[in-house]
């Protein structure tokens, strides 16, 4: 029951307009929800102001995200590359194939060198940097909240990436070592 101020004709609004209102703010433009109830753009944002008064979360700002889900790993993510993964998944696949090579090379390895490896095994570290935290959301509209959370999907994108580039490098080297050694062996 919201009033243009604009000398147009007073619109009352009818409970199942005001529940389509509720249903599709945020998730379809507003110009949609205006062509679909044939109202103005005056009369909807008056219509929305009124439900906010009442104490209602409505909100006509329509998020659009920029993230898109990896086939592969099913995580929201903007990184991607020729290959149609996330980096995330490609680092970890190139990750996977470097362990495999390092499997492969430990048994051609003499009695004493493999013995090193397989005690040192364990106390392989790298440095982590902290995980991006969960945003609060406590308060903030739908559009905020998803706009919010979109944010943390592409910190938490990057954060795994440098991780896993991190983990891929250490691999990389530990190889490098080991084929050396293999190497050496061998002559």
């Amino acid at each position: 029951m919201t009033r243009c101020d604009r000398g147009r004709r007073h619109k009352w609004w009818r409970e199942s307009e005001l529940a389509y209102i509720r249903e599709h703010a945020g998730r379809v433009p507003a110009r949609e929800i205006r062509k679909a109830l044939r109202v103005s753009r005056e009369q909807l944002k008056g219509a929305v102001r009124w439900m906010r008064r009442r104490g209602e979360d409505v909100d006509l700002r329509c998020f659009s995200p920029r993230t898109v889900v990896c086939p592969s790993c099913g995580m929201a993510r903007t990184l991607f590359g020729s290959e149609g993964i996330c980096e995330p998944c490609r680092i970890s696949r190139r990750l996977a194939e470097t362990e495999a090579e390092i499997a492969g090379l430990l048994p051609l390895l003499s009695p004493a060198d493999r013995a090193v490896y397989e005690r040192t095994e364990a106390k392989r570290e790298t440095r982590a940097d902290p995980m991006p935290a969960a945003p609060r959301t406590a308060g903030m509209t739908a559009y905020e909240r998803a706009r919010a959370e979109e944010r943390r999907d592409m910190a938490m994108e990057r954060w795994q990436a440098d991780r896993l580039r991190r983990l891929l490098k250490a691999a990389q080297k530990r190889k490098e070592r080991v084929s050396r050694k293999v190497g050496k062996g061998r002559k």
